[in-house]
């Protein structure tokens, strides 16, 4: 989420201080760059092999909050769970109209906003179904005990559903790459996910 935004920002906020050739060339690759991201092919969740990602949203990638040494700094570059939202999906959208109004604003193709616009409807939030414009920022999956739909990052608890699982495949892929040491410093922060997702810890 913070690439896709800081990547559009950019581009845009420097556009009026380039010169002419260089701001086609710097408008034609980002045009080709925002609509290469997007998702045109869905994919499942698989454990270790992909991520769930929906058909017509653009990237989002959810962080690790570390902070500290290199060790904190490495895991934080290399780890990333991919995010389904609606957030940045109309934001990208939002951004893309704007610039198409401006003189040398590239449009973007009717496909790319229909399926953005597709992506987005399903975010309707359904604990309200005759308020047609009220959204979520996550899909939303219905609780038969309490009767209410919930919304969270799927991706996320998809991951920490199997706690001993994906803890365990963490410290072998540090084993694998020579950091074993790092699991030390990571287990805890996982611990903390897994517990602010579930409610409980992963020993429970």
């Amino acid at each position: 989420m913070a690439t896709m935004k800081l990547l559009l920002f950019v581009a845009f906020s420097l556009i009026s201080s380039l010169a002419a050739t260089d701001l086609n060339e710097v408008i034609s690759e980002l045009q080709s760059t925002v609509l290469k991201s997007q998702i045109l092919v869905p994919t499942p969740f698989k454990f270790a092999v992909s991520f769930e990602k929906q058909f017509g949203v653009y990237p989002s990638t959810i962080k690790m909050n570390l902070h500290g040494d290199e060790d904190h700094a490495l895991v934080r570059d290399l780890a990333g769970c991919f995010d389904n939202n609606a957030f940045v999906t109309l934001w990208v959208t939002e951004i893309l109209l704007e610039a198409a109004r401006q003189p040398l604003g590239p449009a973007p193709t009717n496909n790319q906003v229909l399926y953005a616009l597709q992506a987005i409807s399903s975010y309707h939030d359904n604990n309200r179904p005759m308020s047609g414009s009220i959204l979520v920022f996550w899909p939303q999956t219905y609780n038969k005990t309490t009767g209410v739909w919930s919304g969270g990052p799927q991706n996320l608890a998809y991951l920490t559903n199997d706690y001993p699982k994906l803890a365990a495949y963490l410290q072998k892929v540090l084993d694998d790459l020579g950091l074993s040491s790092l699991w030390n410093k990571l287990e805890p922060v996982v611990e903390g996910m897994y517990a602010h997702i579930w409610g409980c810890t992963g020993s429970e």
